[in-house]
């Protein structure tokens, strides 16, 4: 097959898998036979599938409609969903990796994964000091050079963003909060990063900016935003327990 096709071998083996991995689905066998998705976009919905049946027809209509970033983001989603926080808390810290090469032209390149309580503050704060530095000097150089420019910064204690400062918004339940630990219908996760522990939460919430939002369903209630540490007021509201009428 690769030789037809004139792929390399890991690619031509890849596709094979796919092929096997639609047997069964015929809602997106169908669309990829009409061109109506991507190879790749249907493995990622048989993935998505497998990881929780009865969602083909949807994915396949979203990969239709906003393309394979998307399918890719909504299956992971779901697949971190459905992982206890403490078990994803623990895959991650056993996944962090860093490795670094030189290339042709004698660069250090390097690749690594973090975990999300860790990356994505990080990766916010690069991406808004580039958006700096870019306004600063215009278009001319690529986003992607301005973004090596503000890690090099951070890396040496320069520019507006620091590495031992995270901007991360977590969303947790307030009896979760109180209680050490959310049920499997509460939620705690980072926004734009995944399910979080209440461990981690409540450890963030010890040195950190507080924006709480009381809400019934989507109807919001109160705002209020504090300081860098929690008020005794707030602090105490939240270690009572739900049989105080808080």
């Amino acid at each position: 097959m690769a030789r037809a096709t004139g792929a390399s071998r890991s690619e031509a083996r890849a596709e094979l898998g796919t092929a096997q991995s639609l047997a069964g689905l015929a809602v997106v066998a169908d669309a990829l036979a009409r061109g109506e998705v991507s190879l790749q976009e249907a493995a990622e919905v048989a993935r998505g599938e497998a990881e929780r049946p009865g969602s083909e027809a949807e994915l396949v209509e979203l990969a239709k409609a906003q393309g394979l970033g998307a399918v890719k983001d909504r299956v992971r989603k779901r697949a971190l969903e459905l992982m206890p926080a403490e078990d994803l808390a623990l895959r991650q810290h056993r996944a962090r990796s860093f490795r670094h090469w030189r290339d042709e032209l004698g660069m250090v390149r390097f690749c690594g994964a973090l975990a999300p309580t860790l990356g994505l503050g990080i990766v916010k704060r690069i991406e808004a000091e580039a958006g700096r530095l870019r306004k600063a000097a215009g278009r001319e150089v690529g986003f992607e050079a301005h973004a090596a420019d503000a890690l090099a910064k951070m890396l040496d204690g320069q520019g507006r963003g620091h590495l031992a400062r995270a901007d991360l918004v977590v969303v947790v339940d307030l009896a979760a909060y109180r209680r050490g630990h959310a049920h499997p219908a509460e939620r705690c996760h980072i926004v734009g990063g995944g399910p979080v522990t209440v461990g981690f939460a409540r450890e963030l919430a010890e040195d950190a900016f507080i924006k709480a939002v009381t809400h019934h369903g989507v109807r919001i209630g109160t705002v209020a935003h504090f300081g860098r540490h929690i008020p005794v007021e707030l602090r105490t509201a939240l270690e009572l327990g739900p049989a105080a009428g808080f």
